[in-house]
């Protein structure tokens, strides 16, 4: 018998169990909206058979292409606002100058 203990405290030896904890980001809040629309989304592919887990990874997928589209959009309105700003300085400027 103790033999079977010894062998199987060889066989668990340097075997190490890590466990990696998440936090909520700080600062970071979710619409109700969102939520309730992330959790019908959810129930809608687990009925279509994708596990959560495949879910989520190819929700941060899609999630990158979407936010990527969207800073492209911001930074064009930027932009256009930018040089809006530009020519209005510049005719308020040409303005002082003429008597």
């Amino acid at each position: 018998m103790n033999s079977n203990k010894f062998q199987d405290l060889m066989e668990s030896y340097g075997i190490l169990k890590q466990e990696k904890r998440m936090f909520y980001p700080r600062n970071f809040n979710l619409s109700e909206r969102f939520l309730n629309a992330l959790k019908a989304e959810l129930a809608m592919q687990q009925k279509a058979g994708i596990e959560p887990e495949k879910f989520a990874q190819k929700l941060n997928r899609a999630l990158q292409f979407h936010i990527g589209e969207y800073k492209g959009v911001l930074s064009k309105a930027r932009a256009k606002a930018t040089e809006e700003e530009d020519k209005l300085a510049a005719e308020a400027l040409a303005q002082k100058r003429t008597p």
